[in-house]
């Protein structure tokens, strides 16, 4: 969190440690924010006001360097995910998957690794980053597959888990993608962002999938994610844009 905040992003300043159990945790400043998930549970007429606020600081994250060793390569995580998937995937689609993953480039550049509107705060009408705990170096889509997730993934098969976790419907969270990504890149050509959107929807259910079987979810849950990741990765060719 000092490292992120030395580089210019507010963040949430860490002061101590804690066990609780046989767990850690960190013991942070308090803050006097609301996550952006919040502002829209209570003023949906700020939607522009917070988008910008959301994307302004996604584009900061992404564009600000890191150094080498300095911080995890999400891109090795991703490829150890994909070697977990190939039991589940027909052979060619597993071998397309681990070689567009391979091909990703790989700037010295921060994802957040778990960006959604909760865990942007907003005081004094600054943004504020929480839940650093995932922070990684990578290319971009390995950051907007997990944002897609967020809003679209998860509930594709629970319906009311964006209720729960966002606090918004599913229309709203929906949206809130979909703008967050035509904002985030800067553009309103349809063709660019279901272009980029199904590259962070290969990343999102080859995730996705990879959860279900490491928790042993019901086989309709499986079955579900297998074949959209089956689906989407007809429609890409890589996952760079």
């Amino acid at each position: 969190c000092r490292k992120v905040f030395i580089k210019g992003i507010n963040t949430a300043i860490p002061y101590d440690v804690v066990k609780v159990g046989d767990s850690y945790g960190s013991v942070a400043e308090m803050l006097s924010a609301k996550s952006v998930a919040k502002i829209l549970r209570a003023n949906p007429e700020k939607l522009d006001e917070c988008m910008d606020i959301y994307t302004d600081l996604l584009k900061k994250i992404h564009s600000t360097p890191i150094a080498d060793g300095e911080m995890p390569s999400m891109k090795e995580v991703a490829v150890n995910w994909i070697k977990d998937l190939e039991s589940y995937l027909p052979q060619d689609q597993w071998t397309k998957l681990m070689d567009m993953m391979k091909n990703i480039s790989e700037p010295h550049f921060m994802i957040h690794g778990d960006y959604h509107s909760n865990n942007v705060m907003v005081q004094n009408g600054e943004p504020i980053l929480i839940d650093m705990d995932t922070l990684a170096v990578g290319h971009p889509i390995l950051e907007l597959g997990s944002t897609f997730n967020a809003y679209v993934g998860f509930s594709e098969v629970d319906k009311t888990s964006i209720e729960s976790f966002l606090g918004i419907n599913l229309e709203t969270a929906h949206r809130f993608w979909k703008l967050s990504l035509a904002r985030y890149l800067n553009t309103d050509d349809e063709n660019v962002i279901n272009d980029v959107e199904n590259k962070a929807k290969v990343i999102g259910y080859m995730r996705l999938l990879r959860r279900c079987i490491r928790r042993n979810s019901d086989e309709v849950t499986v079955n579900h994610y297998r074949t959209k990741l089956i689906e989407v990765l007809d429609k890409v060719d890589t996952l760079v844009f």
